[in-house]
């Protein structure tokens, strides 16, 4: 042994190990800062480590092999005794190489904690905020998400069942005090995606990830349960019940699972002790009707006109079968609710289908967060906003970790005015599903409320990427495209968002205001479908008693757009109350608030209503912040600004704004028709504006048409 020592130390091998193991632990630090720095595939660092990891006894059969001189590289000599004067220098470069890699460690480790000091507690309210931090809890909070568990059964027929079960753990969990449970639609997207555990962890923000799987065959259950501490990639616990198919079996699993999972998680980590909270009214004792409930779900979460509406019937024969089952209530509200964002039914018609199983729903479960949700979202469609506000805040106190409500909220809190608020309830609900389409939209769509069109734009991209069949990300960036004055590319991000959402009314009514910025009357016709958005079309291009037939089925708030448009002030008027009410109670405008306070403090104007006018007129002097018109480049903000200036009394600088938008190529909002700017329409300059945006539309129209001449897969064309 002692002779084989000495031939290692005579061939160098220490030292080259040495040697290597520093520089291969330098270059896998440098992996890991250009793979985040530069934007690498996520597996860049991997692979680098697995090569540093593989070349290291291959380095160590080079050294014992050959060795360095100045003739070059030569075998190493057999013959034993002294040790040559070259292996002496190789030897010296070789401790220089591990001295200096030393202190390049040391030099690396100082300027990574350094880079990493602790952040100013100050920062923007309103800006860009990268997801990754979005999705990083705080130190002291219990996070995990459940991946998707496999269907193993027999037919592999049961993947609805299969998802079911880890959704309703999911559920279970969120509503542990002190553990903060990721959203379904993150957790899920992975989890298909077959991401690995690091992977998941990082995008989702967690430290632990519960897997499994479901076998289900003919009246057997197994049910099988694995946590993983993402950290080590270790599994901490693991589970597998076997149990006749019944309702109270699969909540008990249910229950055994969370209780094994907090047992573990408490000898670490410091959450609340309440592990089943009250659940009266939540559980069924048929397994048909819970069945029936996990493939309702499984069809809602599809999104989708026909999916809603099978989710609807599938959740009726659950009721039928189950009369108090709270979550079928819930979740047939829902459901009704979303048809009017993706099945092209009425605001009037989806609450009204809506409501009754609301209400039943919270008479089973009256801290159900789901069924609080829905009623408030409810409430938010009939312009109840206090109402709504009161309900969200109770849905969230009673499951902190229901994404949905966080959403929710922020709409609200957007309809009173309060944007910073607003912007905050995003952030917290992408914190929990950071991968959300949904989510990732209205974030996006906070970002561009602040002004902040590169994040915005970021945002989009994101959810493109980790939702491509979804029409958010080309939605978003098509408006961005618009309202900066590239018609034509907002036109094709448009288009295909409606190719992935034919029935949004969301999308459709932004192409018909594109089409009408174009002068495409035909095509903004076609697209503006039935209801609000042909409505406010109608009213536009002077079809009085087709948009007043409409706008008297809306509430007044909804309805006061439409009348504006007809001139018709006094009907207008609860939209300018309503701002001045959310004013007077400290809210403030963002870029989607501003565009209706435009025309709120025109109609208080028209109306003689002063007190209420300076009241918008000084929100929106806070919004424009002196900016002067070289430093807008979007549409919105340039139709607010001519309304300012046109309160003040202001018509060359009102001129001033609509050249601006001119010199972008932006053809400002139906300059010959908003009553916006009919203080405008006998000033001599104004004929002239209307003359140059008629040649900006033109221009766009060519483009659009030319677009349309060769049309993307799946795209509306209208001749």
């Amino acid at each position: 042994m002692t002779d084989l020592f000495a031939e290692l130390r005579r061939r160098n091998i220490f030292k080259v190990a040495a040697a290597y193991a520093v520089l291969a632990w330098l270059l896998s630090q440098v992996a890991v800062t250009m793979e985040t720095a530069l934007g690498l595939p996520d597996a860049f660092d991997a692979v680098v480590v697995s090569a540093l990891l593989i070349g290291f006894p291959i380095a160590l059969v080079l050294a014992w092999a050959f060795e360095l001189t100045p003739e070059g590289v030569v075998r190493t000599p057999l013959a034993e005794g002294a040790p040559s004067t070259h292996r002496r220098r190789t030897g010296r470069r070789l401790m220089g190489v591990i001295g200096a890699g030393l202190i390049a460690a040391v030099a690396w480790l100082g300027l990574r904690g350094f880079n990493g000091a602790e952040p100013s507690a100050a920062a923007p309210a309103l800006t860009h905020v990268p997801a990754a931090t979005l999705a990083s809890p705080a130190a002291s909070v219990a996070t995990i998400a459940v991946l998707p568990f496999e269907d193993l059964s027999p037919l592999g027929d049961q993947g609805y069942f299969a998802s079911g079960i880890s959704e309703e753990l999911l559920n279970v969990l969120s509503r542990i005090d002190g553990l903060r449970v990721s959203s379904r639609t993150s957790a899920f997207a992975l989890g298909e995606r077959k991401a690995g555990i690091a992977e998941i962890a990082d995008a989702l923000g967690v430290r632990h990830v519960v897997e499994g799987s479901v076998r289900k065959a003919g009246d057997t259950l197994r049910i099988t349960a694995v946590l993983i501490d993402a950290k080590s990639d270790a599994q901490s616990w693991s589970g597998s019940y076997d149990r006749p198919l019944t309702a109270e079996n699969i909540f008990a699993i249910q229950d055994e699972i969370t209780a094994a999972i907090v047992a573990e998680l408490k000898g670490e980590l410091d959450i609340g002790a309440d592990i089943f909270p009250d659940e009266a009214g939540d559980r069924t004792d048929s397994v048909e009707a819970y069945e029936l409930y996990l493939r309702a779900l499984e069809k809602t979460n599809l999104r989708t006109a026909d999916s809603l509406q099978a989710a609807i019937t599938t959740f009726e024969d659950a009721i039928r079968i189950d009369p108090d089952f709270a979550p079928a209530h819930s979740g047939l509200a829902d459901a009704h609710l979303l048809t009017y964002s993706y099945g092209g039914v009425s605001q009037s018609d989806a609450v009204a289908a809506a409501r009754p199983h609301v209400e039943r729903a919270l008479d089973l479960a009256p801290d159900s967060a789901e069924a609080l949700t829905s009623s408030a979202e409810i409430a938010r469609f009939e312009g109840d906003y206090d109402t709504a506000l009161a309900l969200i805040e109770r849905a969230i106190a009673a499951n902190p970790s229901y994404a949905n409500a966080h959403f929710r909220h922020s709409l609200i809190l957007t309809r009173l005015s309060r944007p910073q608020d607003a912007f905050a309830a995003v952030q917290a609900a992408v914190a929990l599903d950071p991968l959300s389409a949904v989510l990732l939209s209205t974030l996006a769509s906070s970002q561009y409320n602040a002004g902040d069109f590169d994040a915005a734009l970021a945002t989009s991209e994101r959810n493109m990427k980790y939702n491509p069949d979804r029409p958010f990300g080309h939605f978003m960036r098509g408006l961005i495209s618009w309202v900066t004055g590239d018609l034509p590319a907002g036109h094709a991000d448009l288009q295909n968002a409606y190719v992935r959402s034919p029935r949004s009314t969301a999308i459709r009514s932004n192409l018909s205001g594109l089409y009408q910025d174009a002068g495409m009357t035909a095509q903004a016709r076609a697209m503006a479908g039935e209801g609000t958005s042909r409505a406010l079309f109608d009213a536009t291009v002077g079809e009085v008693d087709a948009a007043r037939a409409v706008a008297e089925t809306l509430n007044p708030g909804d309805a006061a757009n439409i009348y504006f448009q007809l001139r018709d002030y006094e009907r207008a008027r609860p939209a300018v109350d309503t701002l001045v009410e959310n004013l007077r109670d400290g809210g403030r405008v963002n870029l989607d608030g501003a565009y209706f306070g435009a025309r709120s403090l025109a109609a208080a104007d028209r109306l003689g209503l002063d007190a209420e006018a300076r009241r918008i007129g000084v929100a929106i002097e806070d919004y424009l912040a002196g900016r002067e018109p070289g430093d807008i480049r979007d549409a919105v903000t340039l139709y607010v600004a001519v309304s300012l200036a046109l309160h003040q009394g202001d018509p060359d600088g009102a001129l001033a704004w609509i050249d601006r938008a001119h010199a972008l190529r932006i053809p400002l909002f139906n300059l010959d028709v908003d009553p916006v700017f009919d203080p405008l329409r006998d000033h001599p300059g104004f004929t002239d504006r209307l003359e140059r945006q008629a040649a900006i539309a033109a221009a766009h129209r060519t483009a659009i048409l030319a677009q349309l001449a060769d049309p993307g897969d799946g795209w509306l064309v209208v001749d």
